[in-house]
């Protein structure tokens, strides 16, 4: 299964994407260079060899792996960052660990609700 979350500086008190408003566009989460070594440093494995997409995998062994396909665009500084996600349990883990990583809210463009380390453990996705 695969599902797409963007993830983006927004305040807490936005609860879901419908209180998104046109007031609400958010800070940017950083020059485009920044956010590469950030993703690098905590990911060494990352793929980030192409400036606009990024991978980030980790296999699994019982086929409970999972893949993010990161879209930075080209940008900068990076407004948002779209995640492709496929796979196991532990990708909504990556994912929130990742946007805890940037300062960002996971939100899930499926359900229109940002994750939560709940999520983390209920397999959502």
């Amino acid at each position: 299964m695969s599902w797409n979350i963007v993830l983006m500086r927004l305040s807490p008190d936005i609860a879901s994407a419908a209180d998104l408003t046109d007031e609400d566009a958010p800070p940017p989460i950083g020059p485009s260079g920044a956010v590469r070594d950030v993703i690098r440093t905590a990911y060494p494995g990352a793929d980030l060899s192409d400036p606009a997409w990024g991978f980030l995998e980790e296999p699994g062994a019982d086929g409970d792996g999972w893949l993010l396909e990161l879209v930075i665009g080209a940008a900068d500084p990076v407004e948002s960052l779209m995640v492709r996600v496929r796979g196991g349990d532990g990708a909504v883990a990556a994912v929130l660990d990742l946007a805890d990583l940037l300062d960002c809210r996971a939100l899930d463009l499926s359900s229109g609700d940002f994750l939560t380390r709940e999520d983390a453990g209920s397999g959502t996705g």
